[in-house]
């Protein structure tokens, strides 16, 4: 990236408002903001979280007929011990979601990547337990049912012999179970914890008010599914089930390994009940989902409240050590460029005390340099990463001294030889046992057959019996598709960068007061133009490569993260080419973008 002037420029107070100083704070950096802000939304997600667990525990009591009943401990507690489970699951949602998903090579490669993630193990297990443990709960503390006061029973009524595992008590957890992990497994391998903003966004209480319907109804039908094929599978496998329970009790008590007293499979009333803890397992979860995305996948201004404003969101512009940030950064001011005019005419009047290196010249300079790294990253699918072979360097070779013949003057044939040395005798080693000689190691371990992980190897076997199905071959694949889309894997942030700089540059015909952006406009020009000459030539004549593999769609299809990135451009041409419609004729453009320049300004692309 081309460095960009660090001399702090930015000052918002004219030297004629010098007495009446701004009492906004100043901000270190952009972190800094991003963490208070994040605090402050965390604290209004946490209140609303509680309001619909109280909410969601007074619906599920049941008490219409007496409309006073809910107001009691049971009730209170009930909702504090829901929220205080959905605290691990916001937690997890926080730290697991992202704003882009990396692109795998292929399908079979994505898979493997969720499958063999620890940190999706872990997010399994939160949410199983907390589905055993909030179904359970709503039996046992809120609705008073006895299916769990018990979890063995002597299996004759009488106080003798070994216990069993209460079947029904069993079953209850076992659904509980089934229900948190499949709701877990369905959101990675969907990849729906990325974070998806709005560009319309409502109030925030609205925004989950207006949620619930579509919550109940999901919450139900999930639900549903799940006791459906939980019943079904406790019916067929309920003795292997029973089994593993009883061997994990059995390792502190005796519990019969084979149950006598089967599961009360006709027992509607325990199936009603399950389908309604079940239903507010569920809505909990989802509703924990809602709430995260209602007040964390916002564009925000979290710099406005600080004097310093442009420059902590400059910084954040420089945050290529941490790709998020920075991404959130460019979105800010994507935000300011298109919806804040009072914004940027405030961008547009900071020129500091250098009117070559205003607030616009950074802020367009960074945008422009996201463009400049994706036609890079492009240029390079065509070229090739071939770094040059080094050059070897030669040694200067020093020529030998030459052999000379010296006649000595004494009698070589009388005179005694007087350096003379004793060599040392090692025959007597010759002739030795050969069990003594060193020999490899028998049992040296063979590094290409160390151990691998489990999960692994389970799906390493399960690729090699089904290699020759169709289906396996066509997941498997390295595809043109993928390839393309791994090239614009950080779209957000260029989207954001392009929307940003199309943005200010065609409304900076009426509110830049210095002109400062039109002795730009033909620079501006250019970055967008080569950028779309660039990705409309990957995606229509990739390079040799990738015409070998197999395309990855059938028919004509959007690619979407390079079709995303094309409507930007355009849409960004098109807003300047709108907007300076009288002055066309003065802009100009590099000689080899004048034909796109041309199309653009008729319309025709």
């Amino acid at each position: 990236m081309a460095s960009v002037g660090a001399t702090p420029i930015f000052t918002t107070s004219r030297p004629a408002d010098a007495a009446n100083k701004s009492t906004k704070p100043t901000c270190a950096s952009y972190k800094d903001a991003y963490d208070a802000a994040t605090k402050r939304r965390c604290r209004n997600a946490l209140i609303l979280s509680y309001a619909f667990s109280l909410l969601a525990t007074i619906a599920f009591q049941l008490s219409f007929l007496s409309p006073l009943g809910f107001l009691n401990w049971r009730t209170l507690l009930f909702s504090i011990g829901l929220f205080i489970l959905t605290l691990p699951l916001l937690l997890i949602r926080y730290l697991m979601s992202s704003l882009c998903q990396p692109i795998a090579p292929s399908g079979l490669a994505e898979l493997l990547g969720k499958i063999t993630s620890r940190d999706n193990y872990i997010v399994l297990m939160v949410y199983a337990i907390s589905g055993m443990m909030i179904v359970r709960s709503y039996f046992r503390y809120l609705m008073n049912e006895p299916y769990t006061d018990n979890v063995f029973f002597h299996p004759h009524g009488e106080r003798f012999g070994v216990r069993q595992l209460n079947q029904d008590n069993l079953f209850i957890s076992f659904y509980g179970i089934v229900l948190g992990a499949s709701f877990a497994a369905k959101r990675i391998l969907l990849s729906q914890w990325t974070y998806k903003v709005a560009p319309v966004q409502q109030a925030k209480h609205m925004a989950v008010k207006l949620s619930l319907p579509t919550v109940t109804h999901d919450g139900s039908h999930w639900a549903a599914r799940v006791l459906f094929g939980s019943y079904i599978g406790f019916v067929v496998f309920g003795n292997i089930v029973h089994r593993m329970a009883a061997h994990m009790y059995g390792l502190y008590t005796s519990v019969l390994e084979t149950p006598v007293i089967g599961f009360h499979k006709w027992d509607l009333y325990l199936l009603f009940r399950l389908f309604l803890g079940g239903t507010l397992a569920v809505m909990t979860w989802e509703i924990v989902d809602r709430i995260f995305d209602v007040y964390f996948a916002v564009n925000e201004p979290i710099t406005l409240p600080y004097e310093n404003a442009h420059e902590t969101l400059l910084a954040g512009l420089r945050l290529e050590q941490d790709p998020f940030l920075q991404s959130m950064a460019y979105a800010e001011l994507a935000e300011l460029a298109t919806k804040s005019p009072n914004q940027r005419i405030a961008l547009f009047r900071d020129v500091g005390k250098n009117m070559d290196n205003t607030a616009w010249m950074q802020f367009s300079r960074e945008c422009m340099n996201i463009l400049a790294k994706m036609r890079a990253d492009i240029a390079k699918e065509h070229t090739g990463d071939k770094k040059p072979a080094p050059i070897p360097v030669q040694k200067e070779e020093k020529p030998a001294p030459p052999n000379r013949i010296q006649l000595l003057d004494v009698d070589v044939l009388a005179k005694p030889k007087t350096n003379t040395s004793v060599l040392d005798d090692r025959t007597g080693k010759l002739f030795v046992e050969a069990s003594t000689f060193v020999t490899s190691s028998d049992n040296a371990t063979d590094s290409a057959k160390a151990p691998k992980h489990l999960v692994y190897d389970l799906c390493n076997w399960i690729v090699q019996k089904g290699k020759n199905w169709k289906r396996m071959q066509e997941l498997s694949a390295v595809t043109a598709e993928r390839k393309i889309r791994q090239v614009f894997s950080n779209y957000p942030t260029i989207l954001s960068a392009i929307q940003a700089l199309g943005s200010l540059t065609s409304a900076s015909i009426k509110e830049d007061p210095y002109g400062l952006v039109q002795r730009d406009l033909g620079t501006v020009l250019d970055s967008l133009l080569s950028s779309v000459e660039d990705v409309e030539t990957l995606v229509r004549t990739p390079p040799p490569e990738y015409k070998k593999l197999p395309p990855g769609y059938k028919g004509d299809v959007m690619l979407m993260e390079p079709e995303f990135i094309l409507l930007a451009l355009r849409e960004a041409i098109y807003q300047i080419v709108t907007e300076f419609k009288d002055y066309l004729d003065h802009i100009r453009v590099s000689n080899k973008y004048q034909d796109k320049w041309q199309r653009f300004v008729e319309f025709k692309e």
